[in-house]
């Protein structure tokens, strides 16, 4: 196991150059405090040194990527954190021939599941004789199945040559994923996504240049072996999570349950210290030690300073009116914490929170809000979004309290739950105002050629927005123009289907609303 690189000395050293930052930053890590070298208050690089060298010496796992990911989540622009935390659990994984994309940092904060990740790695491996099944990760929304997968992923990332993050929610995002990977290895055929990805497939399935490999196929609805993937799964590892139990029928099954109540306890102390086993007790049963509200409650609990019994107060206040607004049972926990986390927020801030709900669950891109679109936003959110700075600083407010999470590309998510809670909670009279707010900020933040390959990656990222949000249906001239830009972007990089279920579901409906020589008729027309 290595230390820390060189530049990666120089920027903890520069990032924190006192014992007071360097402590929490390590604490943070799970760095035993006791283990560490004596600061030298006139010597910050010589300290880092030290630190790289207990850290190359195993003073913990997987080292050097933990720690760049606890620096990373205090100041997550540094490009240097970044990089380092996507190292990996292995040296091959950041330049060592393996060809790596996952879209999640590794997660500091991850504790339990050791059962799971064992019978995952079991089930995949097998016994060495029978072809590998693929693995699905089952449960409730919130459960962690998601976060299970990555932890599988950088745990056992040296055991892989190709790691590969699948969205597969939308067959267009899992299609343009498996796209990506044929550009990534060389096997692209230009404008021909299907090709590419078939084609990709065939490599894995035959592992003669990629014999080790974990594909992750994330949020998938119902079963589809995806252009054979599924098949090719004794050349390699194929893992799902997914809602759907139906996957059973073609994968076998992990169930993802809540937590022990042991480590719901133990989650809650590491994200809030001051908090007493009893009293972390009391929150994880309040919350019904779902992993998702557990770290959401240990960080508003950490953020705020509020009691716990004043806590668990006010969940108990709060559940039947959010029952009252139709959300399950078993979520009531989680969607009370998201109702209480909304009180301690800005108005700006909970009225950007809302308008993010507004969109589908895929990354949405932070620059969708800017000073240009500031004229659509309800005040005072419209008020910050004239001022990057404070707009920034509203951003910032929310990835803290970890309403949202920042992912690669300078874009957040936030959990389905969440939004569909948020979406209840949005009073009545603000909810026309946010949705033609959303379609508005998609109509003008988008390339103006679909043509044009360069704009292709932003069209992948709009495009599940432009669905969720009824886009599709929009009565405006920007909205149209955009749609018109959509068909073209998909059809040009091969995605036929998608296109063209795009394209004759306008095509038909301005027909019938605007008139068959209407200008934007005649270009769908042109389009199909």
């Amino acid at each position: 196991m290595g230390g820390l690189s060189v530049g990666e000395v120089a920027a903890f050293a520069t990032v924190f150059p006192d014992s007071g930052s360097a402590g929490r930053v390590l604490v943070a890590a799970g760095v035993p405090v006791e283990r560490l070298p004596s600061w030298a208050a006139s010597d910050a690089l010589g300290f880092w040194s030290a630190v790289s060298g207990l850290l190359s010496n195993g003073l913990i796992e997987d080292g050097p990527a933990v720690l760049c990911a606890a620096a990373l989540e205090l100041f997550p622009a540094n490009p240097v954190f970044r990089a380092g935390a996507a190292r990996s659990g292995s040296a091959t994984a950041a330049g060592g021939g393996v060809v790596w994309s996952l879209p999640w940092p590794r997660n500091p904060h991850f504790t339990g599941r050791e059962e799971e990740l064992a019978d995952l790695r079991a089930r995949l491996v097998g016994d060495g004789r029978a072809v590998a099944v693929p693995q699905a990760l089952h449960g409730l929304g919130g459960v962690g199945k998601t976060q299970l997968a990555v932890q599988y992923a950088y745990r056992h990332a040296g055991d892989y040559d190709l790691v590969w993050w699948v969205p597969a929610e939308d067959p267009a995002l899992a299609l343009g994923a498996l796209a990506a990977l044929a550009a990534r290895v060389g096997m692209a055929a230009a404008g021909q996504a299907e090709q590419s990805a078939r084609a990709v497939v065939e490599v894995l399935r035959h592992g003669q240049r990629f014999p080790r490999w974990l594909i992750i196929l994330d949020n998938a609805g119902g079963p589809d072996d995806l252009y054979g993937l599924l098949s090719a799964a004794g050349g390699g590892h194929v893992l799902v999570t997914t809602r759907d139990l139906a996957w059973s029928r073609l994968a076998g099954t992990v169930e993802v349950d809540v937590l022990p109540r042991d480590r719901s306890v133990a989650l809650l102390r590491e994200r809030a210290p001051r908090l007493s086993v009893a009293e972390a007790g009391q929150i994880a049963a309040a919350v019904d030690d779902l992993p998702l509200a557990l770290e959401q409650a240990g960080a508003w609990l950490a953020e705020t300073g509020i009691s716990a019994r004043e806590y668990v107060d006010l969940l108990r206040g709060r559940v039947s009116e959010v029952m009252a607004r139709g959300v399950p049972a078993d979520h009531v926990p989680v969607a009370a914490t998201w109702t209480v986390a909304l009180r301690t927020l800005d108005e700006s801030a909970v009225l950007l929170l809302r308008l993010w709900a507004q969109f589908g669950p895929e990354p949405i891109p932070v620059d969708l809000v800017r000073p240009e679109v500031a004229g659509l936003l309800p005040a005072p959110l419209g008020e910050a979004a004239r001022d990057p700075l404070v707009l920034r600083d509203v951003v910032g407010t929310l990835v803290r309290t970890a309403m949202v999470r920042l992912v690669a590309g300078d874009r957040v998510v936030i959990h389905r739950l969440v939004q569909a809670v948020l979406r209840d909670d949005t009073p009545q009279a603000l909810r026309p105002m946010l949705h033609r707010a959303v379609q508005g900020l998609l109509a003008q933040s988008h390339p103006p050629d679909g043509t044009i390959p360069a704009g292709w990656g932003r069209y992948a990222q709009l495009y599940p927005h432009a669905v969720a949000t009824g886009l599709l249906n929009t009565d405006s001239d920007t909205g149209r123009k955009f749609l018109l830009a959509l068909t073209a972007a998909l059809r040009n990089q091969g995605d036929y289907p998608t296109s063209r279920r795009i394209g004759e579901h306008v095509h038909d409906r301005w027909t019938t609303e605007l008139g068959v020589d209407h200008p934007d008729t005649i270009s769908a027309a042109l389009n199909l």
